[in-house]
């Protein structure tokens, strides 16, 4: 699946803020470019990309790791929030526009986020259980 550079904008900020970037394979992962926004790519080993783009296998060598980031699956993004103690409240289909869920940390904190689409959501979610517990 192709991501917006906006959506791809905020993966690497979550790799920022510490989501780490597993290179297993089926992985997708992607890297931005200066002049030219973001490519994404699928593992097919550890050091064989297939670019989503392009269509293109090439090699990744250890080197340019640190260029990529994980675009991550909506089970893992799932996965790694309730791995920190943040539970679910409830989650609702605004005006058929928009997602919204509340979230509640291990500290009693809430928050209602929103978004246009469910990755976006919880991508949203994952971000603000790292920026809560870094």
């Amino acid at each position: 699946m192709w991501h917006t550079n906006s959506y791809l904008r905020e993966c690497e900020r979550l790799h920022q803020a510490g989501f780490p970037c597993a290179f297993e394979q089926g992985t997708t992962v992607a890297r931005g470019y200066a002049d030219l926004g973001y490519e994404e790519f699928v593992l097919l080993s550890e050091s064989k990309l297939l670019s989503l783009q392009s269509g293109k296998i090439s090699e990744l060598p250890e080197a340019h790791r640190h260029f990529f980031f994980a675009v991550p699956t909506v089970d893992r993004m799932v996965d790694q929030i309730n791995r920190s103690g943040v539970d679910f409240g409830e989650m609702l289909f605004v005006e058929q526009r928009s997602w919204q869920v509340a979230l509640k940390d291990n500290a009693g904190v809430n928050e209602v986020l929103r978004a246009t689409t469910i990755e976006e959501l919880f991508l949203r979610a994952l971000m603000w259980t790292l920026v809560r517990h870094a």
